[in-house]
């Protein structure tokens, strides 16, 4: 869902992930992001039978938000073929 959402919205992609996403003081726009970061983490944690603030979730869950975020950012900068 993650690299489809990219791949549909590139521009709007980026700019949730730009540095005025970051900096924007909006409390709505950070809790979304918090929002779509704990859904990401309580999976793993159900997956790995671990509660979600588990040294080794929060490592897993950074290490697949890193893997679908770079590969959404390749995709959509043109170099990786989204159809491979």
């Amino acid at each position: 869902a993650y690299v489809n959402f990219a791949r549909r919205h590139p521009a709007l992609f980026r700019l949730m992930f730009s540095r005025f996403a970051a900096t924007n003081p909006d409390r709505e726009m950070h809790a979304s992001a918090q929002l779509a970061y704990s859904g990401m983490l309580h999976s793993l944690a159900a997956v790995l039978d671990k509660p979600a603030d588990d040294p080794e979730v929060k490592v897993g869950a950074i290490q697949a938000w890193s893997l679908v975020h770079g590969l959404s950012q390749l995709i959509i900068d043109g170099q990786v073929d989204s159809h491979t």
